[in-house]
């Protein structure tokens, strides 16, 4: 949700290097849980300087529950995916 905040970049990475890693805790891992990476989801906004808002300005973070797929179809499609 903020993709600004480089140190979530780096936990992000080590949890992937980690989990791409072939050892039996990483194997545990991804035969207990379902994995699903998710890239950024506000590219457009964060290319213009907007680390909350998409490009029509609307402000994500107080509004994540309720965004319509039209509004922010990332959005929409990343709670779609997380719901399966």
């Amino acid at each position: 949700m903020h993709p600004r905040e480089t140190k979530n970049s780096w936990i992000t990475k080590g949890f992937m290097d980690f989990i791409l890693v072939d050892s039996s805790k990483a194997q545990l891992l991804q035969d207990s849980f379902v994995l699903k990476a998710v890239p950024t989801l506000n590219p457009g906004g964060l290319i213009v300087g907007n680390h909350h808002c998409i490009l029509t300005g609307q402000e994500l973070y107080f509004k994540y529950r309720s965004i319509m797929k039209k509004i922010s179809p990332s959005i929409w499609y990343n709670q779609s995916m997380v719901k399966r």
